[in-house]
């Protein structure tokens, strides 16, 4: 569930980590994005650190909630429902607020999210990206398929407008790239005079 989130609303992992339940609205289908959870070292020992807040107040946005994500979520309540039968005393209700929990209550390592994505590439013999490359990929194919660059900055939650501008650089780029592959193979196929008989 946490790489599905953050691959179609390109979050960043403390971001999917943070997400709690109040932060969904199922009636107005709105996903918030207002708390963090990330690990640190307090006092010398590692620890969840939360954070109520976003990365900045860019970050702080409502993005519109997807009926599969909808769907997806309440399979997964359903399913804390039945882990927590399971657990009985045993299982931790110290997380119950948020959506990313394990199967005994704890609530998800960053790392984890982390090394079982990496494992689900290596499984299914796909290339091997790291997980904040599905941000990038997100905002890549907003670009591509027109979105302007400023509802792009919202959507990602940039504080700089020219942090978002680098995937309509890329953008630009590859589409040199194509065009240069194109040059080149009429090049070597086709003489010029030929191109421009055929044109006229």
């Amino acid at each position: 569930m946490p790489v599905i989130i953050a691959g179609v609303y390109g979050l960043r992992r403390e971001e999917v980590i943070g997400i709690k339940w109040d932060a969904i609205d199922f009636r107005a289908k709105t996903l918030t994005i207002r708390h963090t959870v990330g690990r640190g070292k307090i006092d010398g020992v590692t620890q969840f650190i939360f954070k109520d807040r976003a990365k900045s107040d860019s970050g702080y946005r409502t993005l519109p909630l997807f009926d599969f994500i909808t769907d997806l979520l309440q399979k997964y309540k359903d399913k804390y429902v039945e882990n927590k039968k399971f657990y009985g005393d045993t299982y931790c209700n110290d997380y119950k607020d948020y959506i990313c929990l394990m199967e005994s209550g704890e609530l998800m390592k960053p790392g984890y999210v982390t090394q079982t994505f990496s494992k689900v590439l290596e499984d299914n013999n796909l290339r091997h990206i790291r997980l904040h490359d599905l941000r990038h990929s997100c905002g890549t194919l907003l670009i591509q398929n027109g979105v302007p660059v400023k509802d792009i900055q919202i959507w990602l939650g940039h504080s700089n407008f020219q942090t978002t501008l680098r995937y309509a650089h890329a953008d630009i780029e590859n589409k040199r790239i194509s065009a240069s592959v194109i040059s080149d193979k009429l090049a070597l196929d086709t003489k010029k005079e030929q191109i421009t008989e055929l044109a006229i």
